[in-house]
């Protein structure tokens, strides 16, 4: 049997055993389909005789396999050996699980690794790149820092990263105080502030919060540039640009472009949501083995290989047996990264879309999580407690700028790179202390204090920093407002000092601030409007990981980029008129940002001069897309747990990440 089988796909592919990473997917599919076999017998028969007779074929095809070996004239490397045992093991556990409620999952995973050996033998190697036309591709670190990048490409951990600053241009690039996300990452795209692109905060989710152009959209409808998004901020729902768009975690819906890439997206909110989770503890095996199937067979089928399932398969074990909480939280996030990782590259590989984008959000999710554990004499941190977490940040670096070494080399010669971050992290605090002690105003408390509700007002927080947003549509906005500052500058320590300092912004939010001169602790006792109230009703007092810093990072390689230059005061809102300046496009007047002309070349910048245009917003039309409300549980509960904003319903207040309640 198993030599029938072998002179078929030999014959199919006559260089079917012309290598070792082959030898090992067919070897793992013999074994795996002879447990497939016993898995079904399993149903129907006793364990024993399950064992006996799914052991029995699988004999047959490792002798048939080992006889076609030898006439084809191949030596079996030590990795098709081990496979070869694996798939002896696999069938023997097979028939042990037939008859269990695991029959199902093993179901999958056999149905999941078949197909996955069967791709790794019929794809073809990455093409070289041949396309000639001008490229950009922007690869995100969120929340990326050169306190981090300094100290990994100092140990020689970060070759792709190190690449791009050897040949290009980098710096820090300078973010805002209130950098949530959504809000700086649109800064990014449009070269504009927030009170002119419209997304001001993380209420702002969907396309239509976007009040003018971006990047990509004047590359597309000027230059009819292709365009492939993965994982960019306020793009959903997503846009019919072609090749394809994914849009990022604040989606509220699994929609994509093309609907076939969809399977990332439910994946991703199955998880946000806790429908995952909730399967399990149901036993709804039947959803639960349905939706495994079909993700898994998704990645299968969009480029994971064989070196990225193992690897992930190693984070998913971590993800589901680890002890600590901490491990399985930064393996969910790094599976996360491998899986749409492995995806990114083949679509890139596809398309070649002219303007591209891949951006990694475990880099900011993690150092809101272990940033002290990395730098534990900033907090007075014992080693030997912090040692065992010390290198869940960088791990999750390194596998990002793993991702960037397998992507350079496809890319033209014609291609500008940009790394960004949307800000950076830090273990010091405005003032230079530690963040051993944040003070941050509660502001769900507040709203319930007024009675204020999500239908007059919005609120979020980032860093130290809380904001109000009264919704403008509603009848009370502008009493919503009011009575929002006069509560806060009316809020006194007894014989002391305000206890809030609040800012009204241009983008009509309210900015509130823990005035720090009061020194109070948490039982304090503070005067409002409304009575007497404790400090730590009104602010959250805790230790805290670190923080957001405004020194992000910024790193360019490109035909007309300068090699070894440093850039010293490039800002968010530089970087879309840089890149439109490179690519033979004006900027905008009302562009908050200018180009970056120390990171050009002396010959690009005596060739091109700067042109303007009043605006591109008259000049592009787009459409956004509309598919209804969506669900908000997904993006709110993720942002929640990172402290951005609450989880539930206006009044109450979501635990964050160092176990309190409100804020970032």
């Amino acid at each position: 049997m198993g030599a029938v089988a072998g002179a078929a796909l030999h014959g199919a592919h006559p260089t079917l055993f012309s290598g070792a990473g082959e030898l090992f997917g067919v070897a793992l599919l013999a074994g795996l389909a002879t447990g497939a076999l016993a898995l079904v017998l399993g149903i129907a028969l006793p364990e024993k005789a399950a064992a006996a007779i799914g052991v029995a074929p699988l004999g047959a095809a490792l002798a048939g396999g080992a006889a076609l070996l030898k006439v084809a004239q191949v030596t079996l490397p030590p990795l098709a050996l081990a496979a070869l045992v694996g798939a002896l093991a696999a069938a023997a556990i097979a028939a042990g699980l037939a008859r269990t409620k695991a029959r199902g999952l093993y179901g999958c995973l056999v149905l999941f690794v078949a197909a996955l050996a069967l791709v790794q033998v019929r794809r073809p190697p990455p093409a070289a790149p041949q396309d000639d036309r001008p490229k950009v591709v922007v690869f995100g670190l969120d929340a990326g820092t050169w306190t981090i990048l300094d100290e990994l490409m100092a140990a020689d951990q970060l070759p792709g990263l190190r690449q791009l600053r050897d040949q290009g241009t980098s710096g820090v690039l300078r973010s805002e105080v209130e950098s949530s996300s959504p809000r700086v990452w649109t800064s990014i795209a449009t070269g504009k502030t927030p009170a002119k692109h419209g997304v001001v905060d993380f209420f702002c989710t969907q396309n239509e919060s976007l009040k003018t152009r971006r990047i990509w959209e004047i590359l597309h409808l000027q230059e009819h540039w292709s365009v492939g998004l993965f994982q960019w901020l306020v793009t959903w729902p997503p846009d019919p640009f072609d090749p394809f768009v994914v849009p990022a975690w604040m989606a509220r819906g699994p929609e994509t472009h093309p609907a076939e890439l969809s399977f990332i997206k439910e994946l991703e909110l199955a998880f946000q949501t806790g429908e995952f989770d909730q399967w399990r503890k149901d036993g709804d095996w039947s959803r639960l083995v349905t939706k495994l199937r079909d993700w898994g067979m998704g990645y299968v089928a969009h480029g994971l290989r064989w070196p990225t399932a193992l690897a992930a398969a190693r984070q998913a074990v971590t993800a589901m047996t680890d002890p600590s909480w901490e491990r399985q939280y930064a393996a969910k996030r790094t599976l996360q990264l491998l899986l749409n990782g492995d995806v990114y590259l083949e679509l890139y590989r596809r398309h070649r879309p002219d303007f591209s984008c891949f951006i990694c959000y475990g880099t900011d999710n993690l150092a809101h999580k272990f940033w002290q554990y990395h730098y534990p004499d900033d907090f007075a941190i014992p080693h030997a407690e912090a040692a065992p977490f010390a290198t869940l940040l960088t791990d999750y670096y390194r596998a990002c700028d793993a991702l960037l070494v397998e992507l350079l080399p496809l890319l033209s010669g014609n291609t500008t790179v940009a790394v960004l971050s949307d800000h950076g992290f830090t273990s010091i605090g405005e003032g230079g202390e530690s963040h051993q002690r944040e003070l941050r105003p509660k502001m769900s408390r507040i709203a319930s204090e007024l009675a204020l509700g999500e239908k007059e007002v919005l609120w979020s927080a980032v860093a130290t920093r809380g904001y109000f947003r009264p919704v403008a549509e509603a009848p009370g906005a502008m009493e919503a407002t009011r009575r929002i500052v006069d509560f806060l500058t009316r809020c006194e320590v007894v014989g002391g000092p305000k206890v809030f300092l609040v800012k009204l912004l241009e983008s009509g939010q309210v900015e509130v601030a823990v005035n720090s001169d009061t020194r109070l602790e948490r039982d304090s006792p503070v005067a409002t409007p409304l009575g007497p109230r404790l400090f730590g009703d009104l602010v959250d007092v805790e230790d805290r990981t670190g923080n957001h810093s405004i020194d992000g990072i910024v790193l360019l390689r490109g035909p007309a980029i300068r090699r070894g230059a440093r850039l010293e005061s490039a800002r968010l809102v530089d970087v879309a008129p840089t890149l439109l300046h490179l690519h033979g496009l004006a900027v905008g007047a009302d562009m908050d940002g200018r180009v970056l002309e120390e990171a050009l070349t002396d010959d690009f910048r005596a060739a091109h001069e700067i042109e303007r245009i009043a605006s591109w917003d008259e000049l592009v039309d787009v459409t956004r897309q509309q598919v209804g409300p969506g669900d908000e549980r997904a993006w709110r509960k993720y942002a929640s747990e990172l402290g951005y904003v609450d989880g539930g319903e206006a009044g109450s207040a979501a635990p964050n990440k160092s176990g309190g309640k409100d804020g970032s």
